[in-house]
């Protein structure tokens, strides 16, 4: 079984570094994601040197309120590589006061609509694994200006969902 890894929501120094660890919340919310901008690599959980040829890049093109990514990463497990390349386009309403994602792939187009629970945007997403729902949700954690933490926690009912939370670890590059 396969953790499904999308997007979101990665840092230069803004003001979102004045907040705490965990929170993504924002004084500004159309900034709240802008520690995201920039380019990042997957640190691998067992230590060894981030892969080049894997990434998160954020950009802001200007005169625009749109987060745009491009990824490319592996939502396989030890062993199994399984390597997606893929959109990430995020946004703010101003009719809701929520953010969103979408991710866009040659396998699948994702709407992750947002809630802002204790300071941290959560995004969450329903999914099929062998013909069984289950229900995804993720957030980010800035651990400093160069490091975040992008969490994926999965529930099913019937304890079909990949396994519990799955966090990647991302540096910028460079």
């Amino acid at each position: 079984m396969r953790s499904v890894s999308l997007v979101l929501l990665i840092a230069v120094a803004s003001p979102a570094f004045g907040q705490t660890a965990s929170n993504t919340g924002s004084a500004n919310p159309r900034a709240a994601f802008d520690f995201l901008l920039g380019e990042w690599q997957v640190q691998p959980a067992d230590g060894t040197a981030p892969r080049p040829d894997l990434y998160y890049r954020f950009s802001k093109p200007a005169e625009t309120p749109v987060i745009a990514g491009d990824w490319k990463f592996d939502r396989g497990v030890a062993g199994k590589p399984d390597i997606a390349v893929g959109k990430y386009y995020s946004g703010y309403d101003n009719t809701t006061a929520t953010w969103s994602f979408y991710y866009v792939s040659d396998r699948s187009a994702q709407a992750w609509p947002g809630t802002l629970k204790d300071g941290t945007w959560y995004f969450e997403h329903d999914f099929m694994a062998d013909g069984k729902p289950f229900h995804q949700r993720q957030w980010w954690e800035i651990v400093d200006q160069r490091t975040i933490r992008r969490h994926i926690e999965n529930t099913a009912e019937n304890g079909a969902a990949p396994p519990g939370v799955v966090i990647t670890l991302v540096k910028r590059s460079g």
